[in-house]
């Protein structure tokens, strides 16, 4: 009701519309600080890039808002990954996602063992591998010593011999 007095010009107050154009300015001063915000600026803004390359520019404000507030789980992996570095470190490199994660239980961060395998394989941290054989091949590589030949032994034919 006080609205509509309002409206009506019968109460002091911001009306409906003008309620609702300063909404519309509001955003779009918001669009015009994000298209500010682009590395082309100056020649152009985020829409006409976006339509360019045929993906709403919604797409490319979330991304900008993902990158600018991480989410918990990002936040927590790093976390996380700090503690994976250091235990990693604090033992010569060897110790793989089992003991690491056997190690941070131990310390008090309890996290499921397949987010400390998912985070060492993104970071490219490994334990060491047991055992050590190397494979072996029918066929020698070009590095082995050849022995020589002492018969001085000739392989050639004047002609292919038929069976006959």
């Amino acid at each position: 009701m006080r609205q509509a007095e309002t409206d009506r010009n019968d109460r002091p107050g911001t009306s409906t519309a003008e309620k609702d154009r300063l909404k519309e300015l509001e955003r779009e001063n918001r669009e015009l600080q994000r298209a500010n915000e682009n590395k082309h600026r100056e020649r152009f803004g985020v829409e006409p890039i976006c339509k360019a390359l045929q993906f709403p520019s919604s797409t490319y404000y979330a991304a900008l808002e993902r990158r600018r507030n991480p989410s918990v789980r990002e936040c927590r992996d790093r976390e996380l990954l700090d503690h994976i570095y250091r235990v990693h470190a604090g033992n010569h490199g060897v110790y793989g996602a089992r003991k690491i994660w056997l190690q941070l239980k131990r310390e008090g961060v309890h996290e499921p063992r397949c987010r400390i395998e998912r985070l060492m394989r993104a970071a490219g941290l490994h334990g060491a591998a047991r055992g050590g054989t190397k494979p072996r091949s029918a066929r020698p590589g070009p590095e082995t010593v050849r022995t020589p030949d002492l018969v001085d032994r000739a392989f050639t034919a004047d002609a292919p011999t038929g069976c006959g």
